[in-house]
């Protein structure tokens, strides 16, 4: 099976109309100040394993991602985590799956499939098993076999927003937008506050022109997460395709002060 180096835990989603058209002389014509193509903006792998007990909670959620912090600070979190002496094998485990979402996220699939036979070997079983073992189907670009064993990991715990979230990435990958915006949907109703999938719904709706509803879960991303830097260039691309100009560029900018700022 072929190896992807792109980030497929995550799913890049092309919308049909290219926003990088919006460079160079096209640019200037459209007004855009610094547009970022759609294609370079990383969406977040929306998986969630919670552990049964986490030492330190902020540490966690850096690591498990539902804390928006720079990738390399949530290598770092996961890191100590797996290393933690006084953390169970099943607390290393679970770090370890999520810490391959994150080197997915870096493009880095050797590494991230490498902590999904290690969190296995340690016993990470049931729905924390499955869940880790579809990611590896999705890290090697296998998303058939992904959706089965999410499919099986939602048949053990309906009421977990995660497995739906993760499941609606691998319809996004095969772009069945219908079934993926579905999944998201379910996720969200499972977790009002869950960013990663509403930002990743956004996205979809992104790539089919939607652009009101995208702005819509954008719009609750950065409400709930002012510092989601990623999000604000998502919205832009919404806005640049409403040609809405100004409000794109007020995000851009918005997008450039986090990042100067350390997020």
């Amino acid at each position: 099976m072929a190896r992807v180096s792109a980030d497929v835990s995550a799913i890049a989603i092309q919308p049909k109309r290219d926003i990088r058209q919006y460079h160079g002389a096209n640019a200037m014509k459209a007004g855009v100040r610094r547009v970022i193509p759609f294609l370079s903006i990383a969406v977040m792998a929306p998986i969630v394993i919670t552990p049964t007990k986490a030492a330190d909670p902020q540490l966690w959620a850096f690591c498990a991602g539902t804390q928006w912090v720079p990738m390399d600070q949530r290598l770092v979190a996961c890191k100590a985590i797996i290393e933690a002496s006084d953390e169970t094998p099943g607390n290393q485990a679970a770090a370890l799956c999520n810490r391959s979402i994150a080197f997915s996220m870096k493009g880095e699939v050797d590494l991230a499939v490498a902590d999904i036979t290690e969190a296995l070997r340690l016993g990470l079983r049931e729905y924390r098993g499955l869940m880790c073992r579809a990611y590896g189907y999705l890290y090697r670009g296998d998303p058939d076999a992904a959706i089965r064993y999410f499919d099986q990991a939602i048949n053990l715990d309906a009421k977990a927003p995660e497995g739906f979230s993760a499941r609606g990435s691998a319809h996004a990958m095969k772009k069945e937008y219908d079934s993926a915006i579905k999944d998201y949907t379910e996720a969200v109703q499972r977790n009002l506050k869950d960013t990663l999938a509403l930002f990743n719904r956004g996205k979809v709706y992104l790539a089919v022109k939607d652009y009101d509803h995208a702005i819509a879960d954008f719009d609750d991303v950065i409400k709930l997460d002012p510092t989601m830097r990623i999000a604000y260039t998502a919205r832009a691309s919404a806005f640049i395709g409403k040609g809405d100009i100004s409000r794109a560029n007020a995000d851009l900018d918005e997008a450039k002060q986090i990042k100067q700022n350390g997020h």
